[in-house]
């Protein structure tokens, strides 16, 4: 409905003596219908995916005059939140391409989510001690008041309007938003499972590409393959990367611009610096990309083509996972566990140091450490706890012990009847393990 028609109406209903209360539900419900009514014109023009989750995401947003709407992945396990995807004013920050949250610094917040299933913020940063470094953070953001719901079970996540200005009362159009998103995700993991498991075994496609980054920048095509030695130039290899990692969504100029120089003060001309930019790397991948169409430029800022279906090593990683998790047999989803993990060793681009790639470093280890968890709690279950300490020694060579690794030796130790060495182990360390489980691990040893 046209701002003037919702108006004439308004002015119709107030004229026939209407209450203020009943000529708001009246105005949201003609509102609603319309809307709902043109959405679902468009979801069957045939879009892809991710084409329907952002129309979806542009007309809540309008629905309710916010500044973003959003899809937000939710790991409470991990506590890590990250937009997936988004659609907001050309004046609001994007979210998107930027690091996640971890919600381990903002409990406040982590403890709100986990316990409410549709809320209503009206003042999000009041949520926060005043003064506090998590309620500046979200007010640098641009985040005031938010709508939020679940779009999964099992796969938690949030579908949000952030800052909406109207129609506050009300989450209808959240939820047919919430059940579209669900249906489309749900769909293209499905296609996307098929996708990958082709091009393990066969060449790739047409207009597929496979991005590797564990170990160093790799970039593959049906008709070749471009490395980390042949682009050399550090800021190509992390704008290649940032466009790729965000599979067809655009980032705009100036994100761009703070994520590729360490120091983008110091450039004279940075919007000149980032044109050149792109300019060098359709030049290094043109002859993979014969018709120049990798590279995609608009208002909204850099893009790649959507056209393209992009595959990390990472999400070949998750799929292999997800794959595991769809066996019963606890052996056999281990073995699947492990044979996933064999592969996936490395370092994110070792061999840049910016803070970019620090972010998208620390979500590949995140993942792999929630397979590892995954691992010993199989383990655990099977009665393998010699083997728990065995992979633990393992883990132990690769990377820093963290609390997760303290809690499962102790229960493995507990497990072979070691218990005062179990106990030993948690006196000495019970300040490095999370709350919950070192709870659970003091019950073992009452006083």
């Amino acid at each position: 409905m046209h701002i003037q028609d919702a108006e004439k109406l308004k002015q119709g209903l107030e004229a026939a003596g209407m209450e203020e209360g009943v000529i708001d539900k009246i105005l949201y419900d003609v509102e609603f219908e319309s809307t709902v009514s043109a959405l679902e014109g468009r979801l069957r023009g045939g879009y892809e995916f991710e084409e329907i989750i952002t129309d979806a995401l542009g007309t809540t947003m309008d629905f309710y005059d916010a500044d973003c709407a959003m899809v937000v992945g939710i790991d409470m396990q991990l506590q890590v939140a990250e937009c997936l995807y988004e659609t907001h004013r050309e004046y609001f920050m994007p979210i998107c391409g930027t690091q996640p949250m971890y919600l381990n610094e903002y409990p406040e917040l982590s403890q709100f989510i986990a316990s409410t299933k549709n809320f209503s913020v009206p003042d999000v940063p009041a949520l926060f001690p005043s003064g506090s470094e998590a309620q500046r953070r979200i007010q640098e953001v641009g985040i005031r008041s938010i709508m939020a719901m679940p779009y999964s079970k099992r796969n938690f996540g949030m579908v949000a309007v952030i800052n909406p200005k109207k129609h506050l009362a009300h989450n209808s159009m959240l939820q047919i938003l919430s059940y579209v998103t669900v249906a489309e995700i749900n769909e293209m993991n499905l296609m996307n499972v098929g996708k990958t498991s082709e091009s393990d075994e066969s060449v790739l496609a047409k207009n597929e590409i496979y991005v590797k980054l564990l170990n160093g920048f790799e970039l593959q095509t049906r008709d070749g393959t471009i490395t980390e030695a042949n682009i050399k130039r550090k800021q190509e290899i992390l704008f290649l990367t940032l466009l790729l990692m965000q599979r067809g969504r655009a980032i705009s100029e100036d994100a761009l611009i703070s994520l590729v120089w360490d120091d983008p003060a110091q450039l004279v001309d940075p919007y000149k610096n980032l044109k050149n930019l792109g300019y060098k790397v359709k030049r290094s991948v043109v002859h993979l990309f014969p018709e120049n169409g990798l590279l995609q430029i608009n208002k909204t800022g850099y893009a790649i083509s959507r056209k393209y279906t992009i595959t990390t090593d990472l999400d070949r990683f998750v799929h292999k996972v997800r794959d595991a998790e769809s066996v019963a047999d606890s052996e056999k989803r281990l073995k699947m566990y492990l044979d996933a993990l064999e592969d996936f060793h490395g370092i994110v681009l070792p061999n840049l140091d910016n803070q970019a790639i620090r972010r998208i470093a620390e979500m590949y280890e995140q993942k792999k450490i929630s397979v590892q968890n995954e691992c010993l709690s199989l383990m655990h279950s099977l009665g393998q706890y010699e083997r728990m300490l065995d992979y633990i020694s393992m883990l132990l060579i690769s990377r820093n012990r963290g609390s997760a690794l303290y809690y499962w030796e102790i229960k493995a130790l507990v497990g072979l009847q070691k218990l005062e060495q179990a106990k030993l182990l948690l006196d000495e360390n019970r300040e490095k393990i999370a709350p919950e489980q070192r709870q659970e691990l003091e019950a073992l040893f009452p006083a």
